[in-house]
């Protein structure tokens, strides 16, 4: 593994030269005779003065903490903020430990979430999908229960699924608050259509808090704080998007797509993703809907096969036939875009005045206003963090930092291999696969690449994020959590 560093901050070494800093100019008495007696004046300092130093002390003293305790703040906000974005890790001091680990055998990323303050774990190692709840902190158990057998249909037919049941559990990235949303479905859409469920679980004590069975098709669920998105279809295919309070389940909007399953029988993957401002549909059926109340943003004609995204309080749309456009948060068309705004793991807000798109073998960076292109550049690594005004990306040949406000490279490392899982970031350094044959996690300062130290992880990591702050370690049968 080398690093290149090809521009950034560099440290200097500080020399202080002794000759510029001069002594006082020194003050020369007057000459004395001999006969004259030299006596040593003394200051006379009467309690009033020894009141007035002592409170000019006490107001010195207060400064400085003062001074201390806002600096101590702010870094407390700047942490706290840090760890508030989904993908990244909250700030570290130094080489982060093993705290504890438990068993989870699903490397799906929906299988680990944090719900009300406990590391929540969704596993399938075994004749049950099990649900358990762990203290982040001292990993001491605080629930588990069973949510449905793996392979077994619903109840209601006594049949056997070939290919199992399928749980899903949706968070993105952050607490997901006092419940814990799976959605439980399989792969037969005859067998378990009209049958298909959503479980809302107490994130303090496992308890079911409602059951809902969901009409028709179960194509995707996601979430919106605390309420439930859920996509369906009809037994004619049509496409609905539905948005439920939790847990009492009361409808509070039901837009159709207009959309039609090309194959009953078929996968028709869709993909949900939802926040507090916009629900987007892909795939299947395509909407871009307004969270609050379901207004469509967009138009997404049937069979148009739409791709969307949203950044920040914009949304994006590109299909072959119409190409790209960028929007604003009414939906108003504002200028064409040559492909979607890269999707990072991570993205802290801090690029807003710049668009990143990713053209296969270039990186595009576009004003955000107006759409100009700002720069382009030869790269086939794809974007994986957004954090600090920097851009880490990453691709078969290494991984690296660019400066998204002009596209120059800050700094590199080259690898013979393809990394075994995503860097992450702690806001200041860069959290990396160490060299190739090694099991070790290195931090990299995202400004400079300077290496700050390294630690082994364990054997076959296949991933490595940040879910609520917190740095996690997965492998294929455990997750770990370092602090």
């Amino acid at each position: 593994m080398t690093a290149k560093r090809l521009s950034g901050a560099r440290m200097q070494p500080v020399e202080l030269d002794e000759g510029s800093m001069s002594a006082g100019v020194p003050v020369r008495a007057a000459a004395a005779s001999p006969d004259t007696h030299r006596v040593a004046a003394r200051p006379v300092v009467g309690r009033r003065g020894r009141r007035i130093g002592a409170v000019g002390a006490l107001v010195v003293l207060l400064l400085v903490a003062g001074v201390v305790g806002a600096v101590q703040v702010r870094d407390s906000w700047r942490a706290d903020a840090i760890a508030a974005v989904p993908g990244l890790v909250r700030p570290l001091d130094g080489p982060p430990q093993e705290l504890w680990r438990a068993p989870v055998s699903s490397v799906a990323r929906e299988a680990v979430l944090v719900a009300d303050g406990a590391l929540v774990l969704l596993d399938d190692d075994g004749p049950v999908w099990q649900l358990s709840a762990y203290e982040v902190g001292s990993g001491a158990p605080r629930w588990s229960r069973r949510l449905v057998p793996v392979v077994t249909a619903p109840e209601t037919t006594g049949t056997q699924a070939v290919n199992g049941v399928t749980v899903r559990c949706p968070s993105q990235g952050a607490d997901v608050g006092p419940w814990v949303v799976c959605a439980i479905t399989g792969p037969d859409p005859t067998v378990w259509f009209g049958r298909s469920r959503v479980v809302i679980v107490s994130a303090e004590d496992g308890s079911t808090a409602a059951r809902w069975t969901v009409p028709g098709r179960l194509l995707g669920v996601s979430r919106v704080q605390d309420d439930v998105v859920v996509v369906s279809a009809d037994r004619t295919g049509l496409v609905e998007v539905t948005r439920l309070e939790a847990p009492s389940g009361e409808v509070l909007w039901s837009v159709p797509t207009g959309d039609q399953l090309i194959s009953w029988l078929g996968a028709d993957p869709v993909k949900v993703e939802a926040d507090a401002r916009f629900v987007l549909v892909s795939g299947a059926g395509s909407a871009a809907l307004r969270a609050r109340d379901g207004v469509a943003l967009v138009p997404t004609p049937p069979l148009s096969a739409i791709r969307l995204a949203a950044a920040g309080d914009h949304l994006a749309a590109w299909s072959i036939a119409e190409g790209g456009w960028w929007f604003d948060a009414s939906g108003t068309p504002l200028f064409p875009l040559p492909a979607l705004p890269v999707e990072a793991r991570a993205d802290d807000g801090s690029v807003d005045v710049v668009l990143l798109v990713d053209l296969g073998s270039r990186l595009q960076g576009l004003d955000s206003r107006s759409g100009a292109v700002l720069w382009s550049i030869d790269s086939r690594r794809d974007v994986a963090l957004l954090v600090d005004s920097r851009a880490v990306v990453t691709g078969a040949d290494g991984y690296g930092v660019i400066d998204p406000r002009d596209g120059h490279e800050v700094w590199t490392v080259d690898r013979d291999e393809p990394l075994p899982w995503i860097p992450v970031s702690d806001g200041g350094s860069v959290l990396a696969p160490g060299p190739p044959g090694s099991s070790s996690l290195v931090a990299l300062g995202l400004g400079d690449g300077i290496r700050y130290w390294s630690i082994e992880l364990p054997e076959r990591v296949v991933d490595v994020r940040g879910v609520d702050g917190h740095l996690l370690v997965r492998t294929p049968d455990e997750v770990v959590v370092m602090g």
